[in-house]
């Protein structure tokens, strides 16, 4: 399989997921199973391509420096698909076990536990067809940090947050009948049937009518189910579908995916032909740092008056305090996960050593027998959620330097970020970060949730 057969397998592999999501979505039956189309497209994962793809790293001298990071994008899908076809089955029975146990401590399954094992062995001795020493290595080259600095890192920022979080979390505490009137206030300004007209309202904060967004239609959903964001045809095709309910949860899930959906809808149409290397990687960071860059208005106190006219401060402080309290109870709890995940992964024999050793009371929860065993992650989700968060926060501080704090009733910034949402997912968020002017810190991080 040559490198242009492998790249367009991959896109019509990112077609038929995204069409999966969508019917699973509507609950209509898929044009395929899952499986089938992980099956169709198994050729694409094995050892062979994997090892031609990454000899055509170097073997060429004349490739762009762009064209060698596409390609390392690329070698990372197909590792990705690699070690998902090494441990479907295991994986399969592990989702099984869980969805029959999920109210059981760890430390009472055993039979989970030897499934875990043999997960992580098995991707510690995979890994090596790769030329890595184990899992954990692998996981920084998928990332491209240091995940050694990252780490340290995100544990000054518990330590800087820890006073603001307790102190947000006493502040909440106020008397019943208060928090009643303001929640009772809070869901009268954000009933569902309303969703709609917002959505084009905040297009027209930014001078952009609905009409010049052709190419995110927007759709009712039933009302059992969230608001969501699909592009089964990216740039062409994407919807965000939403349902007729009431709450500020509703209009903070709409702002996440109105930035997520927003990126692939402005995704350049000849992205693939200008850089035919180029496919979306398996952990689409940014596409996340621009949702939590638009939910992150829920946190803005000018936001909430001019688009709720909300007069009442006290509303008002408690709404910021209330997302500002869910933001950094979501980064803590990533943090937390990341150091017991680390334990996990460090072991040299079996998984219940964390649970029985030391260890246990040194990732910053509970995990001796009560952790959820959920938070085991084998795809560097917490790390990438966190990597999401320190780009959002960055560029919502970029254009409120750049633009004033009322950022987002300026065409010019809108305009701005149709400009970086032109280049898909083709830089790491640090590296685009760069480009722009701004970095990414957890150190501004905890200045903007404290």
């Amino acid at each position: 399989m040559n490198l242009a057969e492998v790249r367009e397998n991959l896109r019509s592999m990112e077609t038929e997921l995204e069409k999966f999501r969508y019917l699973k979505f509507l609950g209509k039956p898929p044009d395929r199973p899952l499986v089938e189309i992980f099956d169709r497209f198994s050729d694409l994962f094995s050892i062979h391509t994997i090892q031609a793809l990454d000899r055509s790293r170097t073997a060429d001298e004349n490739l762009s420096q762009v064209e060698c990071e596409a390609r390392k994008v690329l070698l990372h899908i197909l590792q990705h698909g690699y070690l998902r076809k090494k441990t479907g089955k295991i994986s399969t029975e592990i989702e099984v076990l869980s969805a029959a146990t999920q109210n059981e401590p760890l430390d009472r399954n055993r039979g989970l536990i030897a499934l875990f094992d043999e997960k992580i062995a098995v991707l510690n001795s995979a890994v090596s067809d790769f030329g890595l020493t184990d899992f954990q290595e692998y996981l920084q080259k998928l990332s491209g940090v240091d995940t050694g600095k990252f780490d340290a890192e995100s544990d000054v920022f518990i330590n800087k947050t820890d006073e603001a979080f307790a102190s947000r979390q006493r502040d909440q505490e106020i008397s019943a009948a208060r928090k009643h009137s303001i929640e009772k206030m809070l869901k009268s300004v954000f009933p569902g049937r309303s969703l709609r007209s917002f959505y084009r309202e905040i297009l027209k904060n930014f001078s952009f009518p609905e009409r010049n967004v052709p190419q995110i239609e927007v759709k009712n959903a039933p009302a059992a189910l969230r608001i969501q964001s699909f592009s089964p045809s990216i740039p062409d095709r994407n919807y965000i579908f939403f349902p007729d309910l009431s709450g500020i949860e509703h209009y903070s899930d709409f702002l996440f995916n109105f930035g997520a959906v927003n990126q692939n809808a402005w995704t350049s149409a000849d992205l693939y032909s200008r850089y035919p290397e180029f496919v979306h990687p398996p952990q689409n960071i940014l596409r996340t740092g621009y949702g939590i860059l638009f939910e992150s208005l829920l946190e803005d106190d000018g936001f909430i008056r001019n688009c709720f006219r909300i007069e009442d401060q006290t509303s008002i402080e408690h709404l910021v305090q209330t997302q500002k309290l869910k933001r950094l109870g979501q980064i803590r709890s990533r943090i937390a996960a990341i150091k017991f995940n680390r334990a996990v992964f460090a072991l040299t024999s079996k998984l219940d050593e964390v649970f029985e050793s030391e260890n246990s009371l040194k990732v910053g929860v509970n995990a001796a027998g009560t952790y959820p065993i959920g938070l085991i992650s084998f795809d560097d989700s917490d790390r990438s959620l966190l990597r999401s968060s320190l780009f959002g926060y960055g560029l919502r501080e970029y254009l409120r330097a750049k633009y004033d704090f009322n950022w987002w009733k300026n065409r010019a910034s809108f305009e701005e970020l149709i400009d970086i949402w032109n280049t898909a997912s083709r830089y790491q968020p640090e590296e685009l970060a760069n480009l722009m002017g701004f970095e990414t810190s957890f150190e501004f991080l905890a200045e903007s949730l404290n």
